[in-house]
């Protein structure tokens, strides 16, 4: 599902709006969700926010019923820093490094 994931990155509506908008400024969080990943949510989907830190790419508040939200950060203060309910589940880990669990993902977010 990892790769699912990656190639959904390289060929999708997000990648197109991320080369549209790379020569006038950053892409605002707010627009990509909207555009691209408000459609891949659904009840039970697995979510990987990368570089998650203290503030989650998707709120709690704005995810499916069931879905599992792990935030991936290299620093674990970041992660500490994150309100209750931020994540599901945290992981500090070097994510050039490979991940030290099995785990599938259905979409990942950085």
């Amino acid at each position: 599902m990892l790769a699912r994931s990656r190639s959904l990155a390289q060929s999708s509506p997000l990648a197109d709006l991320i080369a549209s908008q790379r020569s006038r400024s950053r892409v605002k969080r707010p627009e990509a969700l909207q555009v691209c990943v408000r459609p891949l949510l659904k009840p039970g989907v697995a979510i990987l926010d990368v570089g998650a830190g203290r503030s989650p790419m998707i709120a709690p508040e704005h995810r499916p019923p069931g879905c599992r939200a792990v935030g991936l950060d290299i620093s674990e203060d970041e992660l500490r820093s994150a309100a209750p309910g931020a994540y599901e589940h945290t992981m500090a880990h070097d994510i050039t490094k490979p991940l030290p669990v099995g785990e599938l993902f259905d979409l990942v977010l950085s």
